[in-house]
């Protein structure tokens, strides 16, 4: 298996622009990473440009050959773009495997996981309001490619039916 391609995906937003890295392989598996870095999208999007030469070709399944790479001609600095394309290539691997890839970093450390949409930036800082925009969320989603949508929707499935719009209120500043 070789990495063939590595594109990126800029998903605008009211507060930040997301940059997702997709690292496309001879096999047709495809790993999905993010390089978003605050207000940095043109200059996280092009360090991706930059160094996508460097992967193109190796074996994602060798994650330390194709980090190491880039690591190296980045004169020693970790960037959100090496970030992106490793945590791809641990895609990759996953689903290669067919695991998920907490279970190659170690193992599930927990059973849930709280979620949250993120209400502080536009809107009253009420419960109401971090509902609607949690309940809104899926409009973004829209945006994406079909595969990518396709992924975010089954995650999203899976988040806890037992939300309680109620006690939301009294976890907001824990």
């Amino acid at each position: 298996m070789k990495i063939t391609e590595i594109r990126t995906i800029v998903v605008g937003n009211p507060w930040k622009n997301w940059v997702f890295v997709v690292v496309e392989t001879s096999d047709g598996i495809s790993g999905l990473g993010e390089a978003t870095g605050g207000l940095q999208t043109m200059p996280n999007k092009e360090a991706v440009e930059e160094i996508k030469h460097l992967a193109i070709g190796k074996n994602p399944l060798e994650i330390s050959n194709v980090v190491d790479e880039m690591y190296k001609a980045s004169f020693l600095k970790i960037t959100p773009a090496i970030s992106a394309i490793e945590i791809a290539c641990w895609d990759i691997l996953g689903q290669h495997l067919k695991v998920p890839i907490y279970q190659l970093l170690g193992g599930k450390v927990r059973d849930k996981v709280r979620v949250y949409a993120n209400g502080w930036y536009s809107g009253e800082r009420t419960p109401e309001n971090f509902g609607d925009k949690a309940k809104a969320i899926q409009v973004c989603v829209n945006r994406f490619d079909d595969e990518t949508k396709q992924a975010f929707l089954e995650l999203y499935d899976k988040v806890d039916a037992d939300f309680d719009i109620d006690k939301l209120e009294d976890k907001m500043y824990d």
